[in-house]
């Protein structure tokens, strides 16, 4: 619920974590224009996607990501 999470945006001035919602992964880019960080557990446990992936489309979309190379 983007719309809920720019609410919340404006009216508080520490750091938000989205909790639940994250069915894909423009709903997690979507977040993360929004809030400072994003939980993503079911996505990873029911290995939906990785972290990788994720971290790539978030890289193309423009948003800091810290990428581990390894």
């Amino acid at each position: 619920d983007t719309d809920l999470l720019k609410e919340i945006r404006q009216n508080v001035h520490v750091p938000i974590i989205a909790s639940g919602g994250a069915g894909t992964h423009q709903h997690i880019i979507e977040a993360l224009n929004v809030v400072d960080a994003a939980l993503l557990a079911s996505l990873l446990h029911f290995q939906h996607t990785t972290i990788a992936r994720i971290k790539q489309d978030c890289v193309q979309h423009n948003l800091p990501m810290r990428m581990c190379i390894g």
